[in-house]
């Protein structure tokens, strides 16, 4: 019996979906005695490094493993017994070193052929290449960590894949997909002697190919991210007795205001309305398990409410230390996070105190939009876009107040990181998490959904307490998140297993 955590990729920068799935990974190792295995879908060609990176900085333990689908079908893990593909250019190009990464390739009219970018500065492995014809790229190639030849794109003249060849290391054609307006409208699959073998509609269908190599009965398969997941699982569970696990990272409805009858996440829709897919689903809020089980009371799968596991052991920081003045959210930069409500309490509170700095830790799509509102509302030397960071805990311990104003989540693993280090909350009353998390005045506030001014006046609240009340939500941050301790949530994983048959004696 096997346990299996579906995801989709473990990118340089993990989503709290990632990290939540990790930090599961490690209560299932040293509470429940079982190593699960983790797959992926996307073909990332640093994955394997990624994944390395964060065994080195102990998200995972070093003994777990992580299967990604076309590192197998391409059998990528044997690349460093094969020569580098070979980079050649004609005896009338001319090469120009852009910078230490980056060269060009003319013709002898100066006209553009190459443009390539190199994973070291000595330029002993290619990145990638782009390839030119009268200005336009029509041709895109991507190397793997060793140097061979990986993907081999052609582009039309709106810069759209038009087909895609995925190699394996010694060069040969395994896998060959044709694209219609950015869609996969087929997959073909070839055998190592170069014979087609196989036909594929889509990537679910490759997928579930690839799980009838893996999946063996009784097999467990929790599935993080559904979208890709759920359909090929679901097939293979028709021929074969797999048990299928469903995590909710988020809301399952589209407007979390009318959970009885509005339309459904597509993320969730396929597993919570047909029987047959899932056997059990988590929900991370007992709030959110109630809601699906009064809309889908007569759905066959369970629901179980299991939150994400703490494993940051309580060490209280001496309150002294912490900078007064250091607000903190970590949130990627996208519109359900509203992360321009904040700005425009921010705006507020720096009238009263001008010394108060926030700091909005994440990437995304908005940074753009929200450095430009930060400018616009001469914010710039209170709010602040740092970045991506992997080290929260330093981050935390040395600030004074979370903020969110997100519209949505799930249970947010950010909150209880925060209450964790002793920093209390102040956040939109969201489906679902806050409310779970946040007692109203002991360590937080809570605060009407997209209400901006009274955001601003819970933060001038806040600070305009003395030391010691703001000491008193400080504490209070650390006792109430000891409920949700890796024990406790384990016991609860056991729970849920046993209804399954996993024996704890």
């Amino acid at each position: 019996m096997n346990f299996y955590f579906c995801n989709i990729d473990f990118g340089k920068k993990l989503s709290g979906v990632e990290r939540s799935s990790m930090k599961r990974s490690v209560l299932f190792n040293k509470y429940l005695n079982i190593d699960p295995i983790f797959l992926s879908t996307n073909l990332n060609l640093e994955i394997i490094e990624n994944w390395e990176h964060y065994k080195k900085i102990n998200w995972i333990s070093d003994y777990t493993l992580h299967f990604n689908l076309y590192y197998e079908l391409l059998d990528l893990k044997r690349a460093v017994d094969y020569k580098k593909s070979l980079f050649c250019i004609g005896d009338d190009d001319i090469l120009v070193r852009v910078n230490e990464l980056h060269d060009r390739v003319y013709d002898s009219n100066r006209k553009m052929k190459m443009y390539i970018v190199w994973r070291d500065k000595e330029r002993s492995i290619i990145n990638y290449i782009n390839y030119f014809f009268n200005g336009r790229k029509i041709k895109r190639d991507k190397f793997n960590l060793f140097g061979q030849i990986c993907i081999s794109q052609i582009l039309n003249e709106n810069q759209e894949v038009v087909f895609e060849d995925l190699l394996k290391p010694d060069g040969r054609l395994k896998i060959r997909k044709i694209y219609e307006k950015n869609k996969i409208k087929e997959i073909y699959f070839f055998n190592d002697t170069g014979i087609l073998s196989k036909m594929f509609k889509d990537e679910s269908d490759l997928i579930y190919y690839w799980l009838t190599k893996i999946a063996k009965k009784n097999d467990f398969f929790i599935i993080d991210k559904n979208r890709v997941w759920s359909k090929p699982l679901s097939m293979v569970k028709r021929n074969l007795d797999i048990k299928i696990i469903s995590v909710l990272h988020s809301v399952h409805v589209r407007d979390s205001s009318n959970v009885s009858s509005s339309s459904l996440n597509s993320n969730y829709s396929r597993i919570l309305k047909e029987d047959d897919v899932v056997d059990a689903c988590i929900c991370l809020t007992l709030g959110q398990k109630e809601d699906i089980y009064n809309r889908f009371s007569n759905s066959k799968y369970k629901l179980y409410n299991i939150a994400h596991p703490n494993d940051i052991s309580i060490h209280k920081v001496n309150f002294s230390t912490r900078d007064k003045n250091k607000i903190v959210t970590l949130a990627r930069l996208s519109s359900e996070k509203q992360l321009d409500h904040m700005i425009m309490a921010m705006k507020k509170v720096v009238e009263i105190f001008p010394e108060k700095k926030l700091f909005i830790y994440g990437e995304g799509k908005e940074r753009d939009y929200l450095s430009k509102l930060i400018l616009e509302n001469e914010l710039e030397e209170n709010i602040f876009l740092p970045g991506y960071v992997e080290d929260i805990h330093t981050i935390l311990k040395s600030s004074i107040l979370y903020l969110s104003t997100s519209k949505v989540e799930g249970f947010p693993l950010s909150f209880i990181e925060s209450l964790s280090q002793g920093v209390a909350i102040i956040s939109y009353d969201i489906k679902y998490g806050p409310n779970e998390l946040i007692k109203d005045g002991i360590n937080g506030y809570l605060v009407e959904n997209g209400n901006i001014e009274l955001m601003a006046e819970k933060i001038i609240q806040f600070f305009d307490k003395k030391d010691e009340d703001i000491l008193f939500f400080s504490q209070n941050s650390y006792d109430l998140v000891g409920e949700i301790n890796m024990n406790n949530i384990a016991e609860k994983w056991k729970i849920m297993l046993k209804d399954y048959g996993v024996n704890y004696g």
